[in-house]
């Protein structure tokens, strides 16, 4: 097959230094990494390639053969922050989908992380409804999502993520056949941090989340959720953006816990056993191999909480087709009851 290079900015959120030079200089340095991906790239972009009316087409026309199937309307969700859902090739109107929703790293947009995030290899065979929507555009001309006081409204404006995001449910429910006890969140750096936020704050909406390079917020105190979730943190240890290991508040920063105190609020509240289960390693970085090492904690009353640990993964790993699959098996294990 011949393969296409995307260039892919993926900006992490801030650092701490990021933050101390945002505080000084009135201006924010994202650290950006830039990927080049180059591998696979007709089958993980056929979506973004395709016109809306293309898939509409096809998806109404699998369903001939119900007189009950209803129109697809593809038409953007999202009001003045439009996001195009993307169906699976066989959508049934009469039948139940999961809907994952995918958030992308600060100054990235939903398409670019689609890709990164490998999800439309894997779409079809789960029969899975896709939103990819992107945050507000802020002063620097970077899309972010407020997720916690760290990370990554720079620029104070105060949007309300919580609320949109909490509409673009509501709206895909509305107009397609969602399961809702099958809602999930996959985020990285910043949408990481957002995902957080949501399974904090709207765990009524929300079956499980996979954050990647994410965090809580330092003070887990500001975390109310009313039901359990499942929760896995994703972290590579030479992570130097979002650090493995946490950041303390500064003066100019105000820091976020590490990427095991996250999950462990999420073992406590969820109620699981606090000692893991630690399954072979897996390979999820196209880089390194069997890198990733995953502590599961069992017995939980509600939920999930995992750790998975890359070990010498860096911020933005190079993912492999194996990244999507463990993470939507991962999600997809743990409905809502």
């Amino acid at each position: 097959m011949k393969k296409l290079a995307f260039a892919l900015l993926l900006l992490g959120a801030c650092s701490d230094d990021a933050a101390t030079s945002a505080q000084n200089n009135g201006e924010h340095d994202t650290g950006m990494d830039a990927i080049l991906l180059a591998d696979g790239g007709a089958d993980t972009t056929s979506s973004l390639d395709a016109s809306d009316d293309a898939q509409a087409d096809a998806l109404n026309d699998a369903g001939t053969e119900s007189d009950a199937q209803i129109p697809v309307d593809l038409s953007p969700l999202g009001g003045d922050r439009p996001v195009t859902p993307i169906l699976p090739e066989d959508y049934d109107s009469n039948e139940k989908h999961p809907l994952l929703i995918i958030l992308h790293g600060y100054g990235a947009t939903g398409a670019i992380q689609r890709v990164y995030f490998r999800t439309d290899s894997v779409q079809d065979d789960l029969n899975m409804i896709v939103l990819a929507p992107d945050g507000t555009t802020d002063a620097s001309a970077k899309k972010f999502w407020n997720a916690s006081d760290y990370c990554c409204d720079l620029f104070k404006t105060g949007v309300d993520d919580v609320t949109y995001i909490t509409g673009l449910i509501t709206e895909a429910k509305a107009r397609f056949n969602v399961d809702e006890k099958r809602v999930f969140l996959l985020g990285h750096s910043n949408g990481g941090f957002m995902s957080y936020r949501m399974a904090c704050e709207r765990p009524d909406l929300i079956a499980g989340i996979v954050s990647l390079a994410g965090a809580m917020p330092l003070d887990t105190s500001a975390c109310t959720p009313t039901e359990p979730v499942a929760v896995a943190e994703i972290h590579g240890t030479a992570d130097t953006t979002i650090l493995y290991g946490g950041a303390l508040a500064t003066a100019f920063s105000a820091g976020y816990p590490s990427a095991r105190e996250s999950v462990a609020f999420w073992t406590d509240y969820n109620g699981c056993d606090t000692t893991a289960n630690t399954p072979d390693a897996i390979d999820i970085s196209s880089e390194i191999g069997a890198e990733t090492d995953i502590e599961s904690f069992p017995g939980c009353t509600g939920g999930a909480s995992e750790l998975w640990t890359i070990n010498l993964g860096p911020h933005i790993p190079g993912l492999n087709q194996e990244f999507p699959v463990k993470v939507m098996e991962f999600l997809l294990a743990h409905p809502k009851p």
